[in-house]
């Protein structure tokens, strides 16, 4: 009976040494995922600053390509692109040509009134 009895110990130590085996395995596996995943998480943090310090140097160069000139007039500062002031100078050049317009017809008035006829 006593032979029985460690027979049946010995059986159960045998299962649960089997038992951490597995754990310690699973253990180094997950220790090893863990400093894998450490490691990628550090290489992205470098590739994260680089990555922003040359969005920071596009940006001030972008910033300093849109500062106003000296002596720019500030109903042009808002604009940003080529468009816009491609449709500025239109504007322009119609209200020019308007006023001009305004300044012939006037001229012509003036001149019906001192030389009737």
């Amino acid at each position: 009976a006593k032979a029985l009895k460690l027979d049946n110990e010995l059986i159960d130590l045998r299962g649960k040494q089997e038992n951490f085996v597995a754990q310690v395995k699973e253990l180094r596996e997950t220790r090893d995922a863990l400093d894998k995943a450490k490691k990628d998480l550090g290489d992205l943090k470098a590739g994260h600053a680089e990555e922003r310090k040359s969005f920071e140097e596009e940006l001030g160069k972008l910033m300093s390509v849109m500062a106003p000139a000296e002596g720019e007039p500030e109903s042009v500062r808002g604009l940003t692109t080529r468009a816009e002031l491609f449709e500025r100078i239109q504007k322009l050049g119609n209200d020019v040509f308007k006023a001009a317009q305004h300044s012939w017809e006037n001229t012509l008035a003036q001149l019906q009134i001192v030389n009737p006829g």
